[in-house]
């Protein structure tokens, strides 16, 4: 399923060293992985605009500070505060448990706002590979289609962005789902979703559709900015290109910017160079800060 480079990278952690102001380890849920990272530009000021990040892994492994966080940290040069996001993972715990913990972060960080010198009206979420369908799940879906989960203290806070980043993110899992069955599943003959669910045949067809943020897209969806390698055989570029067709039928095409990179396989390393960055905090710039 992953190539080697793809594999060592995720295994990686990135130097965070020389970042002198953050605060690690923040709990904002009440389970054991509701942990996050808070990442300030060197500077005194605030509140700061906040890019909140989800990493990827597959649903199954992963961690706020691996290196895939690398590309998000660019932000403390133009003036964001990054936020990096553990939620709970398969086989422990079951999907859609990231999926809430991922709209709880999101909004224990809003609500706390203040706290953490952030401004709560300036939030864009970015994800890479499933940290991509985790982010665009929560900006783009406004109700929780999920029972309250009673752990889980109030907040007066929504899940409410001003843009979100989407680099090479399964954001609709069936047709995927689909492609696993006929070749006999990825994990000892399961299919990545039946692992990470714990559902098989029409009931986990009907959690992927639950989960699949295009079923609960409207005119009030934030701007998406779009990234995929058309060398990537994680995740098929044909994900994203017919994503973006559903995101035009309620954004104007100049909010749904795509950028396919040439041979680039599923990973960051292909996207972290300095135009590629550039590109991304201008279109986060347009909306977070007028």
């Amino acid at each position: 399923m992953e190539h080697k480079e793809f594999s060592e990278l995720y295994g990686r952690y990135v130097d965070t060293s020389g970042i002198p102001n953050k605060r690690l380890d923040i709990a904002y849920g009440p389970y054991e992985r509701n942990k996050l990272d808070i990442y300030y530009p060197d500077t005194d000021g605030g509140p700061w605009p906040v890019v909140i990040f989800f990493h990827g892994g597959a649903f199954f492994k992963g961690d706020k500070g691996r290196y895939q966080l690398k590309p998000a940290l660019f932000g403390l040069e133009r003036g964001y505060a990054v936020v990096s996001v553990n939620y709970r993972l398969a086989p422990t715990d079951l999907l859609p448990a990231a999926y809430q913990d991922a709209r709880t972060a999101v909004r224990f960080v809003k609500a706390n706002a203040e706290e953490l010198n952030i401004d709560p009206n300036c939030v864009a979420l970015w994800g890479e590979s499933v940290g991509g369908t985790l982010a665009c799940f929560t900006g783009l879906v406004e109700n929780d289609p999920f029972p309250t989960d009673p752990a889980v203290p109030e907040m007066d806070a929504s899940c409410e962005v001003q843009a979100i980043v989407d680099w090479y993110a399964p954001v609709d899992l069936v047709p995927i789902e689909l492609e696993q069955r006929k070749s006999g599943g990825v994990f000892d003959g399961k299919t990545a979703q039946e692992f990470v669910f714990g559902l098989t045949g029409d009931e986990l067809l009907a959690m992927l559709e639950k989960v699949n943020p295009e079923k609960y897209l409207n005119e009030a969806i934030p701007p998406v900015f779009i990234e995929h390698g058309t060398g990537d055989t994680v995740v098929p570029l044909e994900s994203s290109l017919r994503f973006r067709q559903k995101l035009l039928e309620y954004l104007p095409e100049d909010q749904v910017p795509i950028r396919l990179v040439e041979g680039a396989e599923h990973g960051v390393e292909a996207f972290e160079n300095q135009e590629n960055l550039t590109m991304v905090f201008d279109f986060l710039d347009r909306y977070l800060r007028g």
